[in-house]
């Protein structure tokens, strides 16, 4: 493990040296803005921090995401999302953010529904490590305060993750 985020270390180093050098005119992800950049693990731990840095949750695309700033809860449809998501302990075995849970109440249908948004607590869990990088596959949402009709304190969300290292 030690090896793998050591050679990771380096691997990063070298990339960042070498993007000096060009004229990067690519914009990033809004996920990858400064906001969810400073809430990457600060941990004294090296091997935390390295691994921090190749840390995502893969979303609905299936592409990697770090510390996102919004996420979709349900693919199919898109009725639940996080928003305003602020992380702490990026990298660790379980990250913590705060934000809020937009979701349709679905009442008296879907397309017909109302919205309602709420202050949330999140926990990424279930960290698999990768040949390059790590994955959370569990996202647990707790609603923060009174819970309105309809719906539930705690859901889980499960997330497709990379394959691990055997």
């Amino acid at each position: 493990m030690r090896q793998l985020v050591a050679g990771t270390v380096a691997v990063i180093f070298c990339m960042g040296a070498l993007a000096g050098c060009g004229n990067n005119t690519s914009k990033p992800k809004p996920s990858e803005s400064p906001q969810s950049q400073a809430s990457v693990s600060t941990s004294p731990d090296p091997a935390i921090a390295a691994r921090a840095a190749v840390t995502y949750i893969l979303d609905c695309a299936g592409e990697p995401v770090a510390s996102p700033d919004q996420l979709t809860l349900t693919c199919a449809d898109g009725n639940e999302m996080l928003d305003q998501l602020v992380w702490s302990d990026w990298g660790q075995d379980q990250a913590q953010a705060t934000g809020q849970l937009t979701t349709n109440t679905c009442e008296p249908n879907c397309a017909n529904g109302s919205t309602l948004v709420v202050p949330v607590k999140v926990t990424a869990s279930g960290l698999v490590e990768g040949e390059a990088s790590a994955t959370y596959g569990t996202i647990d949402v707790t609603i923060k305060g009174n819970v309105p009709a309809g719906l539930q304190r705690h859901q889980g969300f499960k997330f497709q993750t990379v394959s691990p290292v055997k």
